[in-house]
């Protein structure tokens, strides 16, 4: 089901009229969005374009899952880096123009606080963690779009800026 909608995203997506290319060296991006993985938190990341495939920046994330008696709150910070798929699917004759496809690689620091009515302490899950995201940004107009990931730690659907 969420490959269908992937596709069907894609397909009505690529035929829209254009802005510019949606990514290229130089483009520089601000996502703020909710996100799921580690219960439901807010999550905010900036990238920058190194090349016109490949972008890096960094992840904030604050959220918190609810159990019977308890509470744990998660703060990730990290680093990610992503590739941009835009090349590879304009040489298949797809219109790139206002969408942009990606998959990229995080990393960083993960702190969990476990909060309950018997004890208060950092859980065993803080640490390093490493993770995989695959998204896309739809600009909806020249400064202005959505973005949709999916990934291990975090899946996230919010608005993008560009800089």
């Amino acid at each position: 089901m969420k490959r269908n909608f992937l596709i069907l995203s894609l397909f009505l997506f690529s035929f829209f009229s254009s802005f510019g290319q949606a990514f290229m060296k130089g483009t520089k991006t601000i996502n703020l969005g909710i996100n799921t993985g580690y219960g439901i938190g807010l999550v905010g990341s900036v990238e920058a374009g190194v090349t016109s495939d490949i972008s890096a920046g960094f992840i904030a994330s604050v959220s918190e899952r609810n159990y019977s008696k308890s509470r744990n709150s998660y703060l990730v910070l990290g680093a990610r880096g992503s590739y941009h798929l835009g090349k590879i699917l304009e040489n298949a004759d797809v219109n790139m123009d206002k969408l942009d496809l990606y998959l990229g690689l995080t990393g960083g620091f993960r702190s969990v606080r476990h909060n309950s009515s018997y004890s208060r302490y950092s859980g065993p899950d803080t640490g390093i963690y490493i993770g995989g995201h695959g998204g896309l940004r739809y600009q909806l107009k020249e400064k202005l779009g959505v973005y949709l990931e999916g990934g291990y730690p975090l899946s996230s659907v919010g608005i993008t800026f560009e800089l």
